[in-house]
């Protein structure tokens, strides 16, 4: 697990010194080795900050030149199948001196080009200079689990695996994308291909990209899920829960190697239990994390009654608002506006781990977008029954409930109540198709909101609707999946890679920690969509496949979310009675709100005649990366 970046200038001009200063931009992704490569002409330059994890050797220290010297490598992640292909290279004459995946990365690239990717098992992020062509060849493992941006201008082309080496690089432009930032304050995330910067690009999951002086930026497919047709309805039950099992614990067992310590996250819950039920006992350490409010309290006894029975190690840590202190120094080397709450949580989860000596955390990440394990998935099927009553009844009955409810004591926190129980289904129901309901049931519903901070008006949908989700939907309807199928290829593609992985990988990385997500082995993936749609509701087949390795306790317990009590500690410890403390001169500098927005945002927040602490703490975040970064209007 590395840092990445380079840069291919058309006029030989990348130095030594930027290459560095790009380096220890992201120094947290790999602080124990920096690498810089300088092509012969001058015109391409390359650094690495490497975490070692697998072969500690210096010899696998990177970026990695080929035998011949033509070939140049820089790679961010793991290939877990290393040992396995490093045979059939050194059958075909291609020698190592070292153990890393590395070096076996390189050689497939050189001995089989892109077909290379269909054998590797992993997650991955990568680009290989070939000096012979002058040519630049980038590849992301199929689920997104590691980021990759890319961007080519008038003076050449660049990539990283973190938007934060560009800010030591003047060359590259960094102008504000507005649209991403209407979008960054809708989600909670920028969704890809788009960043917070115009012209510099995420590559999509299960993609590669070629580059040359000549031809520019060409990109394409390499791996799809498997189509509606490809599902097996041959198999029983007790078949498909068997190969489940056996499927996961290949899973858990390729993401045991490394060379330095492993350890997991059990929050209690079935999905990290699931993880923890097929690691060895001996000297495995877990890791949960709480917080001083009592609805976290379930979470940490289930995890010590996980580990219990399991017979594996424990860290429980109780965490209170000192946590923003550690989100404050995250935000500091935040690549891009990111504003998951429970991301602090993770935080301090891996600060705890790598503190015990831990390199390598599994986490139990997939599970529910994979199995049907989100409950609103089910709303958004129950809502496909009301397509033939009228948008008017809806909208009629959405007027009424915000009356209703307005004649609340402000003690009970109305508009909370309403924003998520009621107003957000009814403004769903307002809408027209599964995609666009979807898309709103994963954002924050926040555009009164939003057009009150001065948002473009009648130009605000069109500026906050994902692309990539509606044509995630669009395909999943053309391959022939059923509703829920469809809605768990659209959370395969949008809301996990965007959302959930960004937060493994940012969080992690922040803590020079390797995070590894054994449900998103894509062999479980292939196998978990060619699984009837009957066994992918709320995990019921995942429950059967843990019967005897998981405490009965945690398979009957229903889902729970994991909350960070942000919305107290924002007004407590952020707000403090005083909006200035949400406001920034840059809002105005990049045409996001104006002071009287903001303070209008914060009066509502404190009289709780409206539950806008999405978009506030959005705001806050956004405050705290525009301060952070350099950047132009």
């Amino acid at each position: 697990m590395c840092g990445f970046a380079g840069v291919y200038s058309h006029d030989p001009c990348v130095d030594e010194p930027t290459l560095r200063a790009m380096g220890d931009q992201i120094a947290h992704r790999g602080p124990d080795h920096q690498g810089i490569y300088q092509s012969a002409r001058g015109n391409l330059g390359l650094v690495h900050q490497r975490l070692a994890i697998v072969d500690l050797d210096p010899r696998s220290n990177q970026p990695m030149v080929s035998d011949c010297g033509n070939y140049v490598l820089v790679f961010n992640g793991e290939i877990y199948n290393h040992d396995s292909i490093r045979p059939r290279l050194e059958k075909d004459g291609y020698e190592f001196h070292s153990r890393s995946d590395t070096e076996v990365l390189l050689n497939a690239l050189r001995a089989w080009g892109p077909d290379c990717l269909q054998e590797f098992n992993g997650m991955f992020a990568f680009a290989l200079w070939d000096a012979s062509k002058q040519s630049l060849f980038l590849a992301r493992d199929r689920l997104g689990i590691k980021p990759l941006y890319y961007t080519e201008g008038k003076s050449g082309f660049a990539f990283t695996s973190d938007l934060k080496a560009f800010q030591a690089c003047d060359s590259i432009e960094k102008k504000i994308d507005r649209k991403s930032l209407w979008q960054y304050l809708f989600y909670n995330y920028i969704p890809q291909p788009h960043s917070v910067f115009e012209n510099i690009y995420k590559l999509l999951p299960g993609h590669y990209l070629e580059w040359d002086a000549h031809q520019g930026i060409r990109t394409r497919a390499y791996w799809h899920l498997p189509h509606g047709d490809e599902v097996d309805e041959s198999n029983s039950v007790e078949a498909w829960t068997s190969e489940l099992q056996e499927r996961l614990s290949n899973a858990v067992d390729r993401r045991l190697m490394a060379d330095v310590p492993v350890g997991a996250f059990l929050s209690g819950g079935l999905d990290s239990s699931a993880i923890v039920s097929h690691i060895p006992r001996a000297g495995m350490k877990t890791f949960t994390i709480g917080f001083e409010h009592q609805s976290n309290r379930l979470d940490l006894s289930r995890s010590k009654e996980m580990a219990d029975y399991r017979g594996v190690e424990n860290v429980q840590t109780i965490l209170n608002e000192s946590a923003l202190d550690a989100y404050a120094g995250f935000s500091k080397i935040l690549d891009e506006p990111f504003a998951e709450s429970s991301v602090m949580a993770l935080l301090c989860n891996f600060r705890i781990a790598r503190d015990a000596g831990i390199k390598v955390i599994l986490s139990g990440d997939g599970a529910d977008e994979l199995l049907g394990g989100y409950g609103y998935l089910f709303r958004l099927l129950r809502m496909e029954y009301s397509n033939r009553v009228p948008a008017g009844v809806w909208s009629t009955m959405l007027a009424t409930s915000r009356a209703s409810l307005a004649g609340f004591s402000p003690a009970s926190k109305p508009g909370k109540v309403r924003d998520i129980y009621i107003e957000r289904s009814l403004r769903a129901l307002q809408r027209n198709g599964l995609a666009s309901r979807h898309e709103l049931l994963i954002s924050g519903d926040n555009v009164d909101d939003l057009l009150a901070l001065g948002a473009e008006g009648s130009d605000l949908p069109g500026l906050l609707h994902d692309d990539l989700l509606a044509s995630a939907h669009a395909q999943a309807k053309e391959h022939a999946f059923s509703k829920l199928a469809q809605l768990l290829y659209a959370e395969v593609k949008v809301p996990l890679v965007n959302k959930h992985l960004a937060k493994l990988d940012k969080a992690s990385m922040a803590n020079s920690v390797e995070g590894r997500v054994p449900f998103l082995d894509h062999e479980f993936v292939e196998f978990a969509f060619r699984m009837p749609t009957k066994l992918r509701q709320h995990k019921d087949i995942l429950k059967r496949s843990l019967v005897g390795n998981v405490p009965d306790s945690i398979l009957q317990d229903r889902k729970r979310g994991f909350n960070v009590p942000m919305h107290e500690w924002l007004n407590k410890f952020i707000i403090r009675g005083d909006w200035n403390n949400m406001w920034t001169d840059r809002f105005e500098d990049v045409g996001i709100a104006t002071k009287d927005s903001i303070r209008q945002l914060v009066h509502q927040n404190e009289s709780n005649r409206k539950s806008n602490f999405y978009t506030l703490w959005s705001l806050h975040v956004l405050k705290q990366w525009l301060e952070s970064n350099q950047f132009q209007t």
